[in-house]
């Protein structure tokens, strides 16, 4: 009777701890990845520097160039790599074209449902209902 009394107490104490201390936070929307940005861009610099120093300082590959080619190696080597990333920063879009497609609808119905929008051409479909028997109301804000 003490085993069943105090396996009950335990359970219940642990579902408390479950449904009410331990949650799951709840999940917000983020502009971005904040700080981390910053960070992985400079881990990415710093890479390159320290790779490129591993390939033509410490490897056998170019053990027959003088150490001032090695270093004009070097140095060449860094700034094709840091051009290539400015350039596909440069290319490649932040945001992909379906996410903004979503963003720009998203916006378009914002506008003609909450802020009550009008149409361009509703003026045109209008003049072109005036003559009709179906009477129309658009309200403009």
């Amino acid at each position: 009777m003490m085993a069943f009394l105090s396996n009950y107490v335990e359970i219940r104490a642990d579902g408390m701890k479950l449904v009410r201390i331990h949650q799951r936070p709840l999940p917000v929307g983020a502009e971005d990845i904040g700080t981390w940005q910053l960070i992985f861009t400079a881990i990415a610099g710093v890479s390159v520097v320290t790779n490129a120093a591993l390939v033509f300082f410490t490897m056998t590959l170019f053990e027959d160039s003088s150490p001032e080619n090695r270093l004009w190696y070097f140095i060449l080597f860094q700034y094709f790599v840091f051009s290539s990333l400015y350039l596909f920063a440069v290319l490649v879009p932040d945001v992909p074209e379906d996410v903004q497609i979503q963003l720009e609808r998203t916006e378009f119905l914002v506008d003609k449902i909450i802020d009550k929008v009008a149409d361009e051409d509703d003026a045109e479909l209008l003049a072109q209902m005036a003559g009709s028997t179906v009477d129309i109301h658009i309200e403009t804000a």
